[in-house]
């Protein structure tokens, strides 16, 4: 027969109070972050990525495959922030 009290495998309280402290400040930051972020509508919004193709390539290049140069790309009014004669490359 132990003399010892049988070890618990519970943590002690001091542990268990910081812990939901802890989650609690996080969930309270995460909300104000969250409730102080404006929100912007589609038309307010900026873009993420934008490329423009200007100048031609002065390196002759060699193509390997189907490559159709200057074929109708995407074009007003379909597309607004794209030019009239917007043009495309096809790739088979």
């Amino acid at each position: 027969m132990s003399l010892h009290p049988a070890k618990s495998h519970q943590q002690p309280e001091v542990v268990r109070h910081f812990s939901v402290f802890c989650i609690a400040g996080t969930v309270v930051a995460l909300v104000a972050l969250v409730a102080h972020t404006p929100s912007l509508s589609a038309a307010e919004s900026t873009p993420v990525v934008r490329w423009d193709f200007g100048a031609e390539e002065a390196t002759p290049l060699q193509s390997h495959g189907g490559v159709h140069r200057d074929v109708p790309g995407p074009r007003s009014p379909e597309y607004p922030d794209f030019a009239m004669d917007n043009t495309a490359v096809k790739l088979e």
